[in-house]
């Protein structure tokens, strides 16, 4: 998914697909009896906001080095 950085960057992990909007299962609870327990670790309540609306608390500093360095991750 194209962010802020200028470039897109896609991951098979859980966590980034939840953020990029992908409705995925995180955690294993299945295990969990409580319905409200479980609703509570519902992914899609995780992200309440797009990251593009939140005050930027990264330096531009760091991210221009991460933009710089990302191909190596």
């Amino acid at each position: 998914m194209q962010r802020r950085l200028g470039f897109a960057l896609e991951s098979t992990e859980k966590i980034c697909q939840i953020v990029n909007g992908h409705n995925t299962t995180l955690w294993e609870n299945g295990w969990i009896g409580s319905a409200a327990l479980r609703n509570a670790l519902e992914v899609s309540k995780i992200i309440v906001s797009m990251p593009e609306t939140m005050p930027e608390v990264v330096s531009p500093k760091e991210v221009a080095l991460f933009t710089k360095n990302a191909w190596t991750y």
